[in-house]
């Protein structure tokens, strides 16, 4: 009897990765898409800060207001100010593409796995 050494997947070599990474800063989509998601990143880590009012702040002389120095994006119907509630939704809006993001993962890593487990293949060309 033989003995065979079964060849356990390494990580891919440096050099794949730097390529990877030349060819994403080569697409501009991508760039663009990067920004963007780090912009909003941002604007959630630092809405304490950047907020002019707190989102849940009440002020009833000015309902729906109109946008101005003291309310950028004007005021809601109850008179709240309506960038600093964008500004903390920012914050919940990327939790649920989080979640979103690692349930399609785990239901797809689930897949994948089953299937890669049964084998085979029903095509002709397989």
């Amino acid at each position: 009897m033989q003995d065979t050494a079964i060849a356990l997947p390494s990580a891919p070599p440096a050099s794949l990765w730097a390529a990877r990474w030349r060819a994403f800063r080569s697409h501009a989509l991508g760039r663009v898409g990067l920004a963007l998601l780090l912009l909003l990143a941002a604007l959630a880590a630092g809405a304490d800060l950047l907020a002019p009012h707190d989102p849940n702040e009440i002020f009833y002389e000015h309902v729906l207001a109109p946008p101005s120095a003291q309310f950028w994006f004007g005021t809601d119907e109850l008179g709240r100010d309506i960038l600093s509630r964008v500004l903390f939704g920012t914050r919940v809006s990327l939790q649920v593409v989080a979640a979103a993001v690692l349930a399609s993962l785990a239901v797809g890593s689930a897949i994948g796995l089953v299937s890669g487990y049964a084998g085979g293949c029903s095509a002709p060309t397989c």
